[in-house]
């Protein structure tokens, strides 16, 4: 689960969950929900789509309930409203995508606990990149690097770049740091 801003900086996310967890257990269960007085002022609130229950801090979309054929008009026009809101936490995990090939097929075989603790980082770490990229006037300008040749690959650059290599594994950490 990605929360994120107007502007795509994921604010809060949740990883961990196998992806045919549905997306409200997942609320329910994260500490964004469990702890919304630390994380919520008096009037902030999240949007989420229809498969979220609506709440105190998740106001989400109106669904037809059984037997109905369609929505009232005001809801349907308090859906179409949202939806033009919420399109910018789709957006931001397109970007995420976009930049980190990796995540779109992430293959990794599940035998032990630290195989997920892997997966999560490898998440975690390509959001802190997405929201350090975002933010590229705090970059220092030496922390950029012109690649004119392709080193090979490994494990790591597969990960994170998309299996492409612009430097060697020490200067690559270096510039990711």
């Amino acid at each position: 689960m990605v929360v994120c801003d107007d502007h795509c900086h994921v604010l809060y996310s949740y990883i961990g969950w196998p992806g045919s967890t549905h997306d409200n257990r997942s609320w329910r269960n994260c500490n964004l929900n469990l702890n919304q007085d630390y994380y919520f002022g008096r009037v902030e609130f999240i949007i989420g789509d229809s498969a979220f229950n609506p709440s105190k801090r998740m106001i989400s979309a109106y669904k037809r309930n059984a037997g109905e054929s369609c929505l009232k008009a005001e809801n349907e026009f308090f859906n179409t409203k949202m939806s033009s809101a919420r399109f910018k936490s789709e957006h931001c995990i397109g970007l995420i995508k976009n930049r980190f090939p990796c995540l779109r097929g992430l293959n990794v075989r599940i035998k032990k606990p630290r195989d997920v603790k892997k997966v999560v980082q490898i998440f975690t770490a390509c959001i802190i990149l997405h929201n350090l990229l975002l933010s590229e006037s705090d970059i220092p300008e030496e922390w950029y690097e012109v690649c004119e040749e392709d080193m090979g690959n490994d494990v790591e650059s597969d990960i994170l770049y998309g299996g492409d290599r612009c430097a060697g594994d020490e200067d690559r950490r270096e510039q990711v740091k």
